[in-house]
């Protein structure tokens, strides 16, 4: 802190050549916080939609296995959903680490589980279960950790103007 009570380093997500003299926050700087809200909550949601979406992969999965043959189409359907949900939860989470700023792990899990389910797409079409059922455990554990997070991210606070003297 300097003598006048201000911090010696600008608020999140700023630079210094962002900030007005004599403001706490620039124009440029709410509209990032602005910007980040409607990203966090489509990552919220979109990755909220992927973790039901798994879960009833288990459930279609599970169904069929006891003899209700009709539902390996069903099971099918909803993995090609499934992997259209995930995209969007990719691109959420590359609006948020890019423009937004926020960390970087979120994108490498997702990206992670896009290889994964895409794996497990494999699996299942070559009826390779044993490996299919494990993968599915490892996809439904990852996307219960990361719509946690989603969940629980809190944007930086905004700041309110100083006042003008």
């Amino acid at each position: 802190m300097t003598g006048s009570g201000r911090s010696n380093t600008p608020p999140a997500g700023a630079t210094w050549g962002d900030l007005a003299q004599g403001d706490e926050e620039s124009p440029k700087v709410a509209e990032r916080t602005k910007t980040r809200r409607w990203i966090v909550e489509l990552l919220r949601w979109s990755s909220a939609l992927f973790l039901l979406s798994t879960l009833a992969q288990a459930v279609l999965a599970g169904l069929f296995v006891t003899g209700e043959v009709d539902l390996l189409m069903w099971h099918d359907v909803n993995a090609q959903i499934n992997s259209s949900v995930l995209l969007v939860v990719l691109l959420a989470t590359i609006l948020l680490w890019r423009p937004a700023r926020a960390s970087s792990w979120p994108f490498w899990i997702t990206l992670a589980l896009v290889t994964i389910v895409e794996i497990q797409k494999t699996l299942g079409y070559l009826r390779s279960v044993s490996f299919h059922i494990i993968l599915g455990v490892l996809i439904f554990g990852m996307a219960s950790v990361l719509t946690w997070w989603a969940f629980g991210y809190q944007l930086p606070p905004q700041r309110a103007k100083a006042r003008k003297k």
